[in-house]
């Protein structure tokens, strides 16, 4: 009879990894070294040479190589406005577009990317799982995972689980994620931290249902991370044999520190918020889509804090005309479009239970309200956006002599309003990090979801 410590081994999962784990920050993806064929409808020539993802200036599939044609062949592909079609193997990797050509003596050679979709094999194969890596995703602390044997294997507590009717999302963060973590912090740039895995609850997947997907969760992880991230070097597995690899470009920022909201050691609801974000997708693509934009571009510092803050009031506008006018419809026709911004941002936050006093802890913005005489902190924060949209001589003054704290602190104030927001949408019930607490060590400033207070 097993004992306890070997029944917890056995019922605890391996931990996933990839081929295209990264040892050292932006290091290029090599992808075939060998023969390849580019062609259009009037030709077709072998180059010999190689194929990679590379991550700077542009996160794009790379290829150079000896041309085998003629000096005159060489210059009509550069010269031609379309796309040519590139082969590796008889089988088609992606639409090509040639950057240069360079001819020495007896030697000619090329260079060029891949303009869109780049796949490694036949993407028409249906698969029964996909592996892939993520990089640049924040540190989360998942659940158990293993690694080893029985005897002398290790414990991690690596994985975050995300379900829905049709799929099941694993992603384990890399046994070494601290190093290669604190690298990237030093470096900057991409490094993968994540392995990941997607299954089918019945049947195969297809490459074509799988792109809403990937969209979809890309978006989701994005908001969980503050900054955009995705999966990436994408493996269809049949039978425990990889059929191909799409090496498509998928939106990463390079790092930067943002702050982002999820807690630091609980993962409690992260897989329920992923259902409801999946709903809300099925039926809303456009509003999930677009308020995750908006709201990274803004914790983003984009434009940086004039432009920021710009960036939070569209926002703010489209969860009130989602949540308000479309989904409640508590105003109808033109009262909708009538109310004054700052009146739009009060009746959203009427309806998660959030109130519009400015928190005690923005100082620099209190202040501000008290000596302008303002009603709460949504009239501060519009007249602030206001001063930097109207450009007439008055404003350009007020912003240009406004503390950089009390637009910093505004900032603030508005990604919060959308957390907070967006968190009552999608009916989260664990615990999340209150970017106004201003807390600045792990764990602090940590609270109960604004959903579960909104239901007591």
């Amino acid at each position: 009879m097993e004992n306890k410590e070997d029944e917890f081994w056995d019922k605890t999962p391996r931990i996933l990894t990839s081929p295209y784990m990264m040892e050292s920050i932006n290091k290029p993806i090599e992808i075939f070294r060998g023969s390849f064929k580019v062609q259009d409808n009037a030709m077709c020539v072998d180059v010999d040479g190689n194929l990679y993802f590379n991550w700077f200036p542009r996160r794009e599939v790379l290829f150079e190589g000896v041309f085998s044609g003629s000096s005159i062949e060489a210059f009509k592909l550069l010269e031609k406005d379309e796309e040519i079609d590139l082969f590796i193997e008889q089988a088609y990797f992606g639409k090509a577009s040639i950057l240069g050509v360079r001819t020495k003596p007896d030697i000619i050679s090329i260079n060029g990317y891949i303009s869109y979709d780049a796949v490694q094999g036949d993407k028409t194969i249906p698969v029964t799982s996909l592996n892939f890596v993520i990089p640049n995703l924040r540190y989360f602390n998942g659940s158990n995972t293993k690694d080893g044997t029985k005897e002398n294997g290790q414990y991690f507590n690596s994985r975050l689980k995300f379900e829905d009717d049709d799929f099941e999302i694993f992603i384990d963060r890399f046994p070494d994620f601290e190093k290669l973590n604190r690298a990237l912090k030093d470096s900057g740039g991409f490094i993968s931290l994540y392995a990941g895995e997607i299954k089918k609850r019945q049947g195969d997947i297809n490459y074509s249902e799988l792109q809403d997907l990937l969209f979809c969760f890309q978006k989701f992880l994005t908001f969980l991370n503050g900054r955009r991230t995705a999966p990436l070097f994408i493996q269809g597995v049949y039978e425990g044999k990889v059929k191909w690899t799409d090496f498509s470009s998928r939106i990463v920022d390079p790092y930067k520190y943002v702050v982002s909201w999820p807690a630091q050691v609980s993962i409690d609801g992260l897989d329920t918020l992923w259902r409801n974000y999946r709903v809300l997708w099925k039926q809303n693509k456009d509003f999930a889509r677009s308020i995750i934009h908006w709201y990274v571009e803004a914790n983003m510092n984009s434009g940086y804090l004039e432009g920021a803050i710009i960036m939070t009031q569209v926002a703010l506008e489209l969860l009130y005309n989602w949540l308000i006018i479309e989904e409640q419809k508590l105003l109808i026709g033109r009262d909708g479009a009538n109310i004054t911004a700052a009146n739009k941002i009060r009746l959203l936050l009427s309806q998660i239970n959030l109130k519009s006093k400015c928190p005690e802890t923005l100082e620099k913005l209190g202040l501000f309200i008290k000596e302008n005489k303002l009603e709460d902190g949504i009239e501060a924060f519009v007249l602030i956006r206001n001063s930097i949209v109207h450009s007439q001589e008055n404003k350009r003054k007020e912003i240009k002599n406004l503390d950089g704290d009390v637009k910093f602190e505004a900032l603030e104030l508005g990604l919060w309003y959308i957390e907070v927001a967006m968190l009552n949408i999608l009916e989260f019930e664990g615990m999340y990090y209150n970017r106004c607490s201003r807390a600045m060590w792990s764990g602090e400033g940590e609270e109960p979801s604004p959903y579960l207070k909104s239901k007591s």
